[in-house]
């Protein structure tokens, strides 16, 4: 993701938002789906993983964006990103 990121923020206008969508993930409430999503991305994407919303705006914070709001939809989360 941080490579997207960063192309992404390239080519945004000052004002824009990016919005990531992806499984809420709490490291302090373990369940049993989070390590199996975990392997099969790891699988599947190089270094991928799920992230809890502090490290999404890490990675944000990382490719120019200034982080947002993060609001929750059930199990998925929706973390922002805004271009300075």
């Amino acid at each position: 993701m941080p490579r997207h990121l960063t192309r992404l923020r390239a080519a945004m206008p000052s004002g824009a938002k990016v919005v990531t969508i992806d499984p809420h993930h709490d490291r302090s409430r373990p369940d049993c789906l989070t390590p199996m999503m975990d392997l099969l991305m790891l699988v599947c994407c190089e270094g991928g993983r799920e992230r809890s919303p502090q490290e999404a705006h890490a990675l944000m914070r990382d490719a120019g964006l200034k982080p947002g709001r993060v609001r929750h939809a059930g199990v998925m989360m929706l973390v922002e990103g805004v271009a300075p």
